[in-house]
């Protein structure tokens, strides 16, 4: 939103609150005004759990990289058991 100049007022620090709490935030900015903002949380997939844990009873360490946010990045992988979370990465 920065790069197109537009103005989030207070919708800055709504976005900042679901980032800590690890949602992922999508912006919506309507004649160059911020006018809402909507928060996505990931979700793991049934089977995730399951085969994390295979992976890691043969021996192969488990790495999560993501784009996701930090906070999001570390719930998802506390829920699979994954130590390493390598996040935001573009």
């Amino acid at each position: 939103m920065t790069d197109e100049n537009v103005d989030l007022g207070f919708l800055a620090g709504r976005r900042d609150e679901r980032s800590d709490r690890a949602q992922t935030e999508v912006l919506v900015a309507v004649d160059g005004l911020g006018a809402g903002v909507i928060a996505l949380a990931d979700a793991a997939r049934e089977t995730a759990a399951a085969a994390v844990a295979a992976l890691r009873e043969m021996g192969i360490q488990v790495v999560m990289l993501t784009g996701d946010n930090e906070a999001t990045a570390r719930r998802i992988a506390d829920q699979l058991g994954i130590d390493t979370v390598i996040a935001e990465v573009r």
